[in-house]
């Protein structure tokens, strides 16, 4: 879900890190939500906006991709009790997941 408690608003950081580190990558990003227009909005050459998937769609793009992110944020009240169903599909496919936390 695109939302402010799930993360979706911590790519833009997240592509500015990972050029200072590697030089060729794509974010593919699926869902949807209430900050659908803002990730849409970005011009960013890294990112594929995919949208919605269906649930058989969706599992190929995990195929495909060589890690997986969650970015749920951590210091969030929501997340304490959350455990993102999308972990499970990652962790079938045995995908590396990544969490990002934020230092500020």
């Amino acid at each position: 879900t695109f939302d402010k408690i799930r993360g979706i608003d911590l790519i833009p950081g997240l592509i500015l890190s990972l050029r200072e580190k590697i030089t060729n990558f794509t974010i593919f990003i699926t869902g949807d939500g209430p900050l659908r227009s803002m990730v849409q909005s970005w011009d960013y050459p890294e990112v594929e906006f995919c949208g919605f998937l269906e649930k058989d769609d969706y599992l190929k793009k995990i195929e495909e991709v060589d890690a997986c992110l969650v970015l749920q944020k951590p210091d969030h009240p929501f997340t304490s009790g959350s455990f993102p169903s999308k972990i499970d599909d990652y962790a079938e496919h045995k995908k590396p997941i990544y969490i990002l936390k934020l230092c500020v």
